[in-house]
């Protein structure tokens, strides 16, 4: 209300008219508060703890609601743990986004104080507040004065300001915590497997998201962040450990939190990878490839709109994501079943491709390419089509994604078309006496929900061991339900349309599959326009059961918002090595 205020009354200054100049004189005491309140912005200058060596500068910008003094102990925890002698300005809250005027105003204070600092690295907290601060870094690059390095407190480098070998253009600290219920542990597994360069990515244990201030939570920490598990004390001494390394450009220190971190997020990287994640690369198109890698046959290769389907522009690169491994590797290979055949040698290759479910320009159908007359020595050479969907932006346009740090993200369901039990078993060479009845074969409303168990089983199986304890004594499990099968609408199958269907319950949140399928007429030798062979499945992906285990899951009981996490006589959970405090 004060800026608004002056900046109103400033503009009226020009004003020619009388009722100006009387607005003017009765204002005019107001207008000079206004003014002296405006040059008395109330930042912080903490003077270096230690003396010689390097002297640099670090300005620390609040997070949003946050007040300049609850960075104190932040800044004296670096300071603390530097070698260099480290001057610290915290900005006024009241205009830490005011980046034109807040930092040469704290940089002229500080150099009153007697500061002449041979670097000046930038610190921010919050999601919000980064991206605010790297959106003006980026604007106008040759007008401003540009800092040495930037520190992202649980936050980190925007998608779009990636350069083309990962990172910002500056020098980074990501500093995460896998407690951090606004900026998620997940998405920092992205900004560790991508930001590379000049970045450093680092996850500090137990550390929440409020834990990078002091002091009491704003409305929105209290309402997203998780509780910490470590005390406030041991949360500043490593992040003023990791801090004061990137200060000092002590390579030692910065890789030890690295290789630490690794034990952190390479399971959820590897999450990333099954559901082929589109936050790690571009998807491919198959239906022009760029990558040899993919190897995907087109199938039908035909629709029924004559003209040529246009070119993706751009084109995806030579390492773009072909699809998910997890379809290709366990879904269909669940769907099959030949463990359960009379033959359990009978095999197959799969190879699985992202497409739009719906597009029918040119179709895209999951496909046996061929038969064989001995299922003992069978192997089947199979496609199957997946169709990503995300909550936070479209999965074919990368620019159109929400990078808040709050937002999953990862695909909230896989669109997946597989070939059905039914055209699997015939086409290795089974009998008719025990494939002709497709409800015998396809008919179980468990076979999406044994794909999706699987999917959730390989993520607490491959969660970090503190995940997993975590997990399992404050988490929410899945509880999976019978698949549904989708009804026949107007326009066709409504299962494209139908999502995964979620429920909270005493027992856990349910989670329902959608199937559909179809017979395997004439043993599946027909036109493409017959639809024989198929079972759809809305699938879980790997990487979505990874987020509810290390992040979603935990809100229920585990969030600063719930009140129902069992505390010991000195108010700490006992649920991890490392302690939950209240």
């Amino acid at each position: 209300v004060k800026t608004s205020f002056y900046l109103y009354m400033t503009t009226r200054m020009g004003g020619k008219g009388n009722g100006e100049s009387t607005l003017l004189r009765n204002y005019l005491p107001l207008l000079v508060a206004c003014l002296a309140w405006s040059a008395q912005a109330e930042d912080i200058v903490l003077d270096p703890k230690k003396t010689g060596g390097d002297t640099v500068a670090l300005i620390i910008f609040p997070g949003s609601e946050l007040a300049s003094d609850q960075y104190t102990s932040t800044a004296e925890a670096i300071q603390d743990a530097a070698s260099s002698s480290i001057w610290v300005g915290i900005v006024d809250a009241a205009s830490s986004t005011q980046f034109d005027s807040a930092i040469p105003r704290i940089l002229a204070s500080m150099s009153a104080k007697g500061m002449s600092a041979s670097k000046t690295f930038y610190a921010s907290h919050s999601p919000a507040e980064s991206a605010l601060l790297q959106d003006y870094l980026s604007a106008s690059i040759e007008e401003k004065s540009q800092p040495d390095g930037l520190v992202l407190l649980g936050s980190f480098v925007l998608r779009k300001y990636r350069t083309s070998s990962g990172g910002f253009r500056l020098p980074t600290l990501t500093l995460g915590g896998d407690a951090d219920g606004l900026c998620r542990v997940t998405r920092i597994a992205e900004a560790f497997a991508v930001d590379k360069g000049s970045s450093s990515v680092i996850v500090l244990p137990g550390v929440s998201h409020m834990q990078f201030a002091s002091g009491a939570a704003s409305s929105v920490i209290q309402k997203h962040d998780l509780k910490p598990e470590v005390s406030e004390a041991s949360a500043h001494s490593s992040i003023g450990r990791f801090v004061a390394a990137f200060l000092d450009s002590n390579r030692e220190e910065l890789a030890a939190g690295s290789s630490a971190t690794a034990t952190v997020l390479d399971p959820i990287v590897e999450a990333m990878r099954q559901e082929g994640s589109q936050k790690l690369n571009a998807l491919c198109n198959s239906d022009f490839p760029t990558s040899s890698a993919c190897n995907y046959p087109k199938w039908p290769d035909a629709s029924l709109d004559p003209l040529p389907v246009p070119k993706p522009d751009p084109m995806p690169p030579s390492d773009c994501i072909c699809g998910s491994s997890f379809v290709e590797e366990n879904a269909q290979k669940l769907m099959a079943r030949f463990d359960l055949s009379p033959t359990p040698s009978a095999s197959f290759f799969s190879k699985d491709s992202f497409h739009d479910v719906s597009d029918t320009h040119p179709f895209h159908l999951p496909h046996i390419f061929n038969d064989c007359e001995d299922p003992a020595s069978c192997l089947l050479n199979t496609t199957s089509v997946t169709m990503p969907i995300y909550e936070d932006g479209d999965p074919w346009h990368r620019e159109s994604y929400v990078d808040d740090g709050l937002t999953p993200i990862s695909a909230k369901e896989f669109r997946t078309k597989l070939k059905s039990r039914q055209a699997m078993w015939q086409a290795a060479g089974f009998s008719d006496d025990i494939t002709k009845d497709i409800e015998k074969t396809d008919g179980s409303l468990e076979i999406c929900k044994s794909i999706n168990q699987a999917s959730y089983d390989w993520a607490l199986s491959s969660a970090s061991p503190a995940a997993k304890a975590k997990f399992s004594s404050v988490g929410e499990p899945y509880v999976f339900v019978d698949d549904v099968v989708a009804k026949i609408g107007v326009t066709g199958p409504e299962w494209i349309k139908d999502a995964m269907v979620y429920k909270r319950t005493s027992s856990g949140m349910t989670v329902q599959s959608w199937t559909f399928k179809t017979e395997n007429t004439n043993h599946g030798h027909v036109p493409y326009i017959v639809t024989a062979g198929y079972h759809y499945c809305k699938i879980l992906s790997p990487f979505r059961a990874m987020e509810w285990i290390t992040v979603d899951g935990l809100r229920l009981h585990g969030s600063l918002a719930s009140e129902t996490v069992t505390l010991d006589g000195k108010n700490n959970a006992t649920f991890s090595s490392r302690k939950m405090l209240q």
